[in-house]
């Protein structure tokens, strides 16, 4: 990577943190949970696999809900598990990912079936 991409990517990663710590006072949790899968995909580029484990598992609690950042944030700490090569984790990691996306799909699909099940509903 050039240096030219690091400084940019080092920039973002200190908004991102400079976000995080903003919307923590104000306690926004999507928005720190954005801001920290963020930081974590770009400590992951960096090699740094442990803080972005870190970062993810902070993730978790305030991700509860919201499917997308679980399944999301439940990816990235299983390419940072295998990073580590801790396959076990890893596996762990990608069959939660797998489940959440799988809620995700189905949600998807409830929603584009709205319309007939309120007309049948009539």
């Amino acid at each position: 990577m050039t240096n030219y991409a690091n400084q940019k990517l080092d920039s973002a990663f200190y908004f991102y943190n400079r976000s995080k710590i903003l919307s923590e006072l104000e306690n926004d949790s999507l928005i720190i949970v954005y801001n920290l899968v963020q930081m974590a995909v770009i400590q992951e580029v960096f090699g740094d696999y442990v803080g972005s484990e870190k970062n993810l598992i902070e993730v978790l609690p305030y991700s509860q809900g919201n499917l997308l950042y679980q399944a999301s944030a439940f990816n990235q700490l299983g390419i940072s598990s295998k990073q580590l090569f801790n396959y076990e984790d890893a596996s762990y990691y990608y069959d939660k990912a797998w489940i959440y996306r799988e809620r995700i799909r189905i949600v998807l699909q409830l929603m584009q079936m709205q319309p007939l099940c309120c007309f049948l509903n009539y």
